[in-house]
């Protein structure tokens, strides 16, 4: 994986057309690394909650890996069909070392290729403490693909 990537807005390889949620819930800040099989990215631990505090629940995590495995699965250069919707279907073997993940902290979530199908995808994923390398997330995610009925 060598690609260093932030989109900029307005061109094909933004986050808006692969990302569903409004500004204030992506948070993928960079791309560091992709291939046609992983992706790592960069996220700033943040909340646009002024009574936040210094701590916000780990479990956010999963969104951040989340967010990442629909970036790489959504990734046309990779190969991957055009992306009409989805949903994560499951969580497996998820694995946290934290209760708490402190604001301002970079975190770098990876997610790779477990297994890949037409319309669901298996992911195995790790979030890690950019800084000290420390894993403090790690399991297997599904992702669905088509349509989604709300």
């Amino acid at each position: 994986m060598t690609d260093r990537h932030r989109p900029e807005e307005g061109s094909s390889a933004n986050w808006e057309d692969v990302l569903p949620h409004g500004r204030e819930c992506r948070f993928i800040d960079e791309i560091v690394e992709r291939s046609e099989s992983g992706i790592s990215c960069r996220i700033r631990c943040r909340s646009n909650d002024p009574d936040c505090g210094v701590d916000i629940p780990a479990a956010i995590g999963i969104e951040y890996l989340a967010q990442a495995s629909a970036l790489l699965c959504a990734d046309p250069a990779a190969g991957s069909p055009p992306v009409q919707g989805g949903v994560v279907a499951s969580l497996r073997s998820f694995h946290c070392n934290r209760a708490t993940l402190a604001l301002g902290t970079p975190f770098i979530a990876r997610a790779e290729v477990f297994s890949r199908g037409s319309d669901m995808s298996l992911l195995d994923c790790s979030l890690l403490d950019e800084q000290s390398g420390e894993v403090l997330m790690h399991g297997r995610l599904s992702i669905a693909f088509g349509k989604v009925q709300t």
